[in-house]
């Protein structure tokens, strides 16, 4: 497909254009790429989308059909002006903010002068995607106040964006695509498999979790930590030569093979500041049945301690607490089981994306309303 196709755009659907930092095909561990995935192969059932989104290397090319929707890749250093032109040109019906910065202040100016490219005739909305590291307040509220419509994906979220905006605010929690993950096989092992996937930083807690494991008196227990490699987690490097039963995957297309294999997931979350509303990670696991261990954090709230996981206090309570699952078949079975369940009623695509859709329909002409 010619460029110049992405800007003549004839369709009989809605015509949406979605504004996204980072999109595919970037490797990147991120939670927030992966319910984004989902959400638009969902929507591109009943909509014509167009991703705007920034090249992160010089392999990727500029112009994308993928699973029922197109991709226009642009220059990283030029995105936020870049990304408004060529909106304007493509001239859609609804233009869709999806941001994952934590801090208002540059959310503000990174998407701000995008914002303030496209003028006010637009449908604009914006969907606050990851907890803020600080709470937005006066300074940025007019950046917040700038678009019709705002989504959270976590009640926490939409409570500050309601603190500085007099614009209507939605939660809507973000989603698996339930079809996907029941296609995903699992090998049976005698070992006992921990997970931990995600980005390796101190708010992850993941050092904690190291520091755990090598006091558990199992030899047959193994722990898997999937994420990119960085300065963090080389920094963990005396901790890691302690034991031979710690295996480090960076980037995997097929993360949920390895989720499947473990027994129970362990998020030792020290905040939910630049996680999404609820951590794509716990949705996932959850679906395919795996108990979470996690900390008492908002991202990780859909946890009910006994019921579909558990919930650690400290250090001592999560070595206590991982003891009891590597022994309690019984507690590991009935965790798992009320796991799987409460995603697969709460948080399945087919649930969430139908939210999204109805809110875009109620901001599009009334000639697409359904």
């Amino acid at each position: 497909m010619k460029y110049s196709d992405y800007i003549n755009w004839k369709t009989n659907k809605p015509r949406v254009v979605f504004i996204v930092k980072y999109f595919y095909p970037t490797k990147r561990i991120s939670g927030i790429l992966s319910f984004l995935y989902v959400l638009c192969d969902f929507l591109s059932k009943d909509l014509d989308i167009v991703v705007i989104s920034a090249k992160t290397s010089k392999d990727e090319k500029r112009l994308y059909n993928h699973n029922g929707y197109k991709i226009i890749k642009i220059n990283k250093l030029l995105y936020p002006i870049e990304s408004a032109l060529l909106t304007k040109k493509i001239n859609p019906d609804l233009i869709f903010y999806f941001s994952g910065i934590a801090r208002p202040i540059l959310a503000s100016f990174y998407f701000g002068l995008s914002r303030f490219i496209l003028g006010k005739n637009k449908k604009i909305l914006y969907c606050q995607c990851t907890h803020f590291f600080k709470k937005p307040n006066i300074i940025t509220s007019w950046f917040f106040n700038s678009f019709d419509e705002l989504i959270g994906t976590h009640p926490n979220i939409v409570k500050a964006l309601q603190e500085v905006t007099n614009k209507p605010v939605s939660f809507i929690p973000p989603a698996i695509d339930a079809n996907k993950l029941n296609e995903v096989k699992c090998k049976k092992v005698r070992n006992t498999y921990i997970g931990f996937f995600g980005h390796f930083h101190k708010g992850k807690g993941v050092d904690l979790l190291i520091k755990t494991f090598l006091k558990l008196p199992y030899e047959n227990v193994k722990l898997i930590l999937g994420g990119k490699d960085n300065k963090f987690l080389k920094s963990l490097k005396p901790l890691l030569n302690k034991s031979n039963r710690i295996k480090i995957y960076n980037y995997m297309d097929d993360i949920y093979s390895l989720i499947n294999l473990c027994d129970f997931i362990v998020l030792p979350y020290r905040t939910s500041a630049y996680v999404l509303g609820i951590s794509q990670t716990l949705l996932e696991a959850m679906y395919l049945g795996k108990p979470v261990i996690g900390s008492k954090t908002p991202c990780l709230d859909i946890i009910k301690s006994e019921y579909n996981g558990l919930i650690f206090r400290n250090e001592n309570d999560l070595l206590s607490k991982m003891i009891t699952l590597i022994q309690d078949h019984e507690l590991l079975n009935m965790l798992s089981i009320n796991a799987h369940k409460t995603i697969s009623e709460n948080y399945t695509i087919s649930l969430i994306g139908k939210k999204f859709l109805k809110l875009i329909y109620k901001k599009v002409t009334k000639k697409w309303m359904i």
